[in-house]
């Protein structure tokens, strides 16, 4: 706080692209499930919650299965199975153990589409943070639907790149994932468009080049930058 702009520069996460490669989406038959994915921490300011009544919600119209991969407590796992079970969808709701990177991409690859559904919270608002489970999803060619907070748009536009919804609310995030279940054609637009997107813009090696850029700006010689400072500051960071 209290510092002048100029003298703030922020350089995103990014996405590890040669791990998270696109994959053409999945080819639902019909009546086969629209499979959502959920992973990461399950901490309340992730709003996983949400992310189940929002899936009870949708599948009053639609079959929807909801995957959820992440570290979590057992009290925190039965809070979400138990109000899985309330919303009468228990048996849609999959809770998985974290994964290694290369098998989290395939759970990736099997779903037709990722939920961030971040609270409306200081965590997320005041302290902020940079969702890489966006980024990663999206990287992999999957449509991403997201809460509308600063750090989700500043990642991707609505209806370009991703659907943002209002957050805390699950009535916005079910329609958004009946969108995705019945308009095929914006379920590849957007997938399409969030990979080409975190591929020009999210890569470590652009993320080391304009924290090189810094370190020039402060009269540091180039011959003193490594020039794999990208995968440094990945190494560092993850």
């Amino acid at each position: 706080r209290h510092l002048p702009a100029d003298k703030i520069h922020v350089i995103p996460m990014a996405s590890y692209l040669d791990l998270f490669r696109p994959a053409p989406l999945p080819k639902r038959q019909p009546g086969e499930p629209l499979r959502l994915l959920y992973f990461g921490i399950l901490a309340a300011w992730q709003g996983v919650d949400l992310a189940i009544r929002a899936a009870a919600l949708a599948a009053s119209e639609l079959p929807v299965e909801l995957a959820v991969i992440g570290r979590a407590t057992r009290s925190q796992q039965l809070a979400l199975a138990r109000l899985a079970d309330k919303l009468g969808i228990g048996d849609r709701v999959h809770y998985h153990q974290p994964l290694p990177q290369p098998e989290l991409v395939e759970r990736i690859h099997a779903a037709d589409a990722t939920v961030v559904p971040l609270a409306l919270n200081d965590r997320n608002l005041v302290q902020g943070c940079c969702p890489l489970k966006l980024l990663e999803g999206m990287a992999a060619g999957r449509p991403a639907i997201a809460s509308d907070l600063p750090v989700t748009r500043a990642i991707g536009r609505h209806e370009q790149e991703l659907l943002l919804t209002k957050p805390g609310l699950a009535p916005p995030l079910a329609d958004a994932i009946l969108r995705l279940g019945t308009e095929s054609a914006l379920a590849q637009q957007l997938a399409t468009q969030a990979q080409q997107h975190i591929a020009r813009h999210y890569t470590w090696a652009k993320a080391g080049t304009k924290l090189a850029q810094v370190y020039t700006a402060l009269g540091v010689p180039s011959a003193e930058i490594s020039p794999n400072i990208g995968s440094v500051i990945k190494m560092v960071l993850l």
